[in-house]
């Protein structure tokens, strides 16, 4: 395995570690909503989509960060 696979899958285990939290208290969010509880949904729902985004950027490789890490010669 070439140091730059090897570090792809490394952004993409960032990407997952980043996605599952995200979905959780997204959902937690919308639970809240529906059954009325006493949480901030809006800042719930804030703070947890750019962090879905960018792990959802991640774990489909970030070729960006990896074509920066690692540039083809």
């Amino acid at each position: 395995m070439k140091p730059s696979e090897l570090f792809g899958v490394v952004v993409r285990s960032v990407g997952l570690l980043l996605v599952l939290p995200a979905l959780g208290v997204q959902f937690f969010a919308i639970l809240n909503l529906v059954m009325g509880g006493p949480g901030n949904v809006a800042g719930m729902m804030i703070l947890s989509i750019p962090v879905l985004l960018v792990g959802l950027w991640l774990l489909r490789g970030a070729p960006g960060i990896v074509a920066f890490a690692y540039p083809e010669k």
